[in-house]
């Protein structure tokens, strides 16, 4: 892909947030085991919180993604043979 048509750097910065959610939201779950009942409790809230910025990062960069493709398709010219008018006959004029 090059520079012209590839995805905006925040497709990828959101990859990344929603790995990162992705990770806490399992270290939340592991950190729930044996706890009190409590602090299990929020762990889960807390890890249902981080799915659901998960599903939303995943989300934004997708559309973001669509929206870029959408834009390049509508800004590239067409390819192949295009119909140029002829020029208008030059005439000389007496003065």
């Amino acid at each position: 892909m090059d520079s012209d048509t590839a995805p905006p750097i925040l497709v990828n910065v959101l990859r990344i947030a929603a790995f990162i959610c992705a990770f806490v939201a399992v270290l939340l779950v592991l950190g729930s085991i044996e706890r009190p009942a409590e602090i299990a409790s929020a762990n889960f809230t807390h890890a249902f919180m981080c799915l659901g910025a998960l599903i939303g990062f995943l989300w934004m960069a997708k559309v973001l993604e669509l929206l870029h493709e959408i834009a390049t398709k509508k800004s590239t010219p067409p390819v192949g043979p295009v119909a140029v008018p002829a020029p208008a006959p030059v005439t000389a004029t007496e003065v």
